[in-house]
């Protein structure tokens, strides 16, 4: 085949049929377990075995390269433990094997190393069996190959020209909803009420519409922030550590050296950009050695402090909240789930009685201008939205790569 049929529809959909094959898509049923609990080998090796068995039906094997690992916890409890407590246990169990048994010569389930791990999106959903039938607690698991999301990225922009679809649209992976007008006056005024027990009645009605009204407001917000985020990396998903940085054609051919610094300057500037408020906040720098630990917690707890009081609607948070860590690794690295257990305690603190049902790590590719000790950036994104930041766009993808209408 010459090198033109893969720019052209059928070529691009074999290419995509290829990487969609590629990932791993499995399924561990019972409650999801957190770490440190009694009897954590036992329940690591059961949920090994369980694993080994999928990837042996479907002839795969452990991922060898840079990893997007999509995790949907179910649980059947009232009060599950903190969605990234269930993390830190499952990514033990995704490792190395424990078992001694059923391994088919194998030494790991879905990786070799946690280090891997490029891009961790983490969702819990609370399905209790008393309101909910059907819930059966299980935890479901995606791993793709970090080129293959890195490549949809990349298509993301040529197929959403192509679909013409309208940004407007709430289908749209980049929608920004519009934020709603604030209610200026009570909706209904005590003082004209026929009784005390009518006044406090509206005086309760008002509270509730205020706090419906600043959840409808935080959650316009957040989905917002989401929208901000996919596109940025569909612009440049070479950010992400791992992904093969983008081509520079006829870089040889000095008549075109000054586009191409004008260009890096562009990326550069768009970097920064990302890593500046108001689309990621300043974290302090991630502890460089093991007794770092303790002031590092306080550090984020003081950051997270000095963040609520400069943008109040962050507090009191009405609807459900997506954590999003932007990670610049220091130079000797660091495990993405490591990163979290550290922060997460004191952004859960800090939007209470606001629920964290999801968040994500994404560890951006280092440039010869970032520190040695690394940079740390939060955002928050869209709770209700079980999605990840990059699986807004595959999916949308996924929709849209079979459809004869927009080729």
């Amino acid at each position: 085949m010459s090198d033109d049929f893969w720019s052209e529809p059928e070529g691009v959909r074999i290419q995509w049929r290829r990487g969609w094959l590629r990932a791993r898509r499995l399924r561990i049923d019972g409650e999801p377990e957190q770490k440190g609990r009694r009897g954590a080998t036992h329940r690591i090796t059961r949920a090994q075995i369980a694993l080994l068995d999928q990837m042996t039906t479907f002839r795969q094997f452990p991922l060898t390269g840079p990893v997007a690992l999509d995790v949907c916890f179910v649980s059947g409890r009232s009060q599950p433990p903190g969605v990234h407590r269930l993390a830190k246990h499952l990514l033990d169990v995704l490792g190395a094997l424990r078992t001694r048994g059923h391994t088919c010569g194998r030494h790991h389930a879905l990786y070799r190393d946690d280090r891997q791990v490029k891009l961790l999106h983490v969702h819990l959903s609370s399905r209790h069996p008393a309101a909910d039938a059907s819930a059966s607690p299980c935890t479901h698991v995606t791993a793709r190959p970090l080129r293959d999301v890195v490549d949809d990225l990349r298509r993301f922009s040529s197929v959403h020209d192509d679909a013409r679809c309208d940004d407007d649209s709430p289908d749209c992976p980049v929608h920004s909803p519009p934020i709603p007008e604030p209610e200026t006056h009570p909706a209904f005024d005590p003082c004209h009420a026929e009784s005390p027990e009518q006044a406090e009645r509206r005086r309760e009605l008002n509270d509730w519409l205020a706090s419906y009204n600043r959840g409808c407001l935080q959650q316009a917000l957040l989905a917002r922030s989401d929208a901000r985020l996919t596109l940025m990396f569909t612009q440049w998903p070479h950010w992400i550590s791992g992904a093969r940085p983008p081509g520079r054609p006829l870089a040889d051919d000095p008549r075109l050296l000054a586009i191409h610094e004008q260009l890096d300057r562009s990326r550069e500037r768009s970097r920064m950009m990302l890593l500046s408020e108001p689309f990621t906040f300043t974290l302090p720098v991630l502890p460089q050695t093991r007794g770092d630990g303790v002031n590092f917690g306080r550090a984020i707890g003081q950051a997270v402090d000095e963040l609520t009081a400069r943008y109040p609607i962050l507090t009191s948070m009405q609807t459900p909240v997506k954590v999003i860590l932007l990670v610049v690794p220091p130079s000797q690295g660091k495990d993405l789930d490591n990163v979290a257990l550290a922060v997460m305690p004191a952004v859960r603190q800090a939007v209470a009685p606001g629920e964290i049902s999801s968040y994500e790590v994404i560890e951006l590719a280092r440039t010869p201008g970032d520190p040695p000790e690394g940079l740390l950036r939060l955002a928050f994104g869209d709770g209700l939205n079980p999605q990840s930041t990059w699986e807004r766009a595959t999916d949308y993808i996924e929709e849209h790569m079979d459809s004869d209408d927009h080729w």
